[in-house]
């Protein structure tokens, strides 16, 4: 069973705007907070306009333009001595150091880069496209963060977005409140030290645009013991490389402090889940029995459903919307006792188009076709096949095969390793019992592309029918 590791991956030293040496801020996180994990962000070059722009200006590139000012910058040597700290200050099963830093811009918006391993290079192109060529996706992750403030004073511009390199993004920092969005979005937070929320730039817009990303939290801390906002993983086990693949799977929670244990599941499918149905789902959150106010589900940004404490657990929401999106997304949002808050990172769930929830509704085939259907041919036995048909030489990789009966419960599971790569089709007969009253079936397989793993869920099929699925997430 996967637990929740606690860390704080944004702070700073007095080598740019904080306080203190790399070795004192894990000391810290260690010993004062008691986290799982940390990661030093130092801004590894802050340049700025003299007089940060406002909406509706024209933008400048900071290499062109007369009276920037350099603030501060972190060099090679330091650079080194960033990375000999994370190999002394990792001791897996007990902490974990991440090497990381901050690439800023006033254009594109501040973003933190986090390494895999506890080497790698400090890059500083001047534009967010060249960052991103410069990184293969796999090894590091490139995470915005206080994206709420407007365009030229360091919010983040979403035209320029790549999937593979941002997962998740920080939805709040100590430092500079909350970016979820503007109100009711964030009833007792706001971003502050560099002007209010602007509309555009929030996490909402970002998730509205169809963006999957992941929540964390940070202190982006000045101060050596600084309250810190915190990013929860969900992980098998306290090493880098299982927090780093909970990252970048999106399975996280951001607090604005507290240790909040709070999980959030679509049929035993937890943050960062991407799902194709073609059925109308429950949704569940398990929470604490103190600690919170109130618990609100967030569905396509509107509020969908809301639990005050004392509601009975656990709290379970059935979708029963009609017209939905195909790219819908939900996720939790609890207001914690002292005015604290947590968010529980998104499950994005596609409806099939030929479905009647579904119907009249705007739709596209997205990236990674793969053809999935099942035949359930008589009371014990279900035929499964699935298809590559990408165009592309891009393979699938298949995890599972599975049956589930009316309470979703596996019944039966074939677990494979192999690729399946373009063109290609696999076929299999599953032995389902004797489920007279029904049987699902699913697909789990990971994309080679980026390594997302991805379900596919059919509605109960009774003897004879047949479900097909046109695509299988995105």
């Amino acid at each position: 069973m996967q637990k929740i590791y606690w860390g704080d991956i944004h702070r700073q030293t007095a080598w740019t705007c904080g306080e203190g040496t790399v070795d004192d801020h894990f000391a810290v996180a260690k010993a004062y907070f008691g986290l799982d994990f940390a990661a030093v962000t130092d801004n590894a070059r802050l340049e700025d306009p003299r007089e940060r722009l406002f909406p509706g200006e024209r933008l400048r590139d900071h290499r062109h333009f007369l009276g920037g000012l350099t603030a501060h910058s972190i060099s090679q040597s330091q650079w080194l001595e960033v990375q000999a700290a994370v190999q002394r200050h990792t001791d897996p099963g007990r902490f974990v150091a991440f090497l990381g830093y901050e690439w800023c811009s006033a254009r594109y918006g501040d973003h933190n880069v986090y390494y895999a391993a506890d080497q790698g290079p400090l890059l500083l192109p001047d534009r967010l496209e060249e960052l991103y060529a410069e990184y293969g996706h796999r090894q590091r992750l490139i995470v915005p963060h206080h994206p709420g403030y407007a365009r030229g004073r360091r919010g983040v511009n979403w035209n320029v977005h790549a999937p593979a390199h941002e997962r998740l993004v920080e939805i709040h920092s100590t430092q500079h409140g909350s970016s979820e969005g503007l109100e009711p979005f964030t009833p007792r937070l706001y971003s502050r030290s560099m002007g209010g929320l602007e509309p555009g730039s929030s996490v909402q817009d970002a998730l509205q645009r169809g963006y999957k990303l992941g929540f964390t939290g940070g202190s982006d801390s000045h101060a050596l013991k600084q309250k810190s906002g915190l990013v929860g993983v969900y992980a098998d086990e306290l090493t880098r490389a299982a927090l780093f693949n909970g990252m970048r799977q999106r399975c996280t929670i951001a607090t604005t402090g507290p240790k909040f244990a709070g999980s959030f599941h679509l049929e035993g499918h937890g943050p960062g889940s991407l799902l194709a149905l073609d059925y109308l789902p429950a949704f569940t959150v398990e929470v604490p029995e103190t600690g919170w106010e109130e618990v609100q589900l967030i569905r396509n940004g509107q509020m969908a459903a809301r639990w005050k404490l004392g509601a009975p657990e656990p709290l379970v929401y059935q979708e029963t919307a009609s017209g939905l999106r195909p790219d819908n997304y939900y996720y939790v949002r609890v207001l914690l006792a002292d005015g604290e808050q947590a968010w529980i990172s998104p499950i994005w769930v596609s409806y099939l188009p030929d479905t009647e929830f579904a119907k009249d509704t705007l739709y596209w085939l997205p990236e990674g076709d793969v053809l999935f259907w099942g035949q359930k041919l008589d009371a014990q036995t279900v035929k499964l096949q699935a298809v590559n048909h990408r165009r592309a030489k891009s393979a699938v990789e298949i995890v599972a095969w599975q049956l589930m009966d009316t309470a979703n419960e596996v019944v039966w599971e074939e677990r494979q390793t192999g690729q399946l790569r373009a063109g290609q089709q696999v076929e299999i007969t599953a032995d389902a019992g004797r489920l007279t009253e029904g049987v699902r079936h699913a697909l789990v397989y990971r994309d080679a592309d980026d390594n997302t793993r991805r379900v596919v869920r059919s509605r109960l099929l009774q003897a004879g029918e047949t479900t097909v699925f046109p695509y299988a997430g995105e």
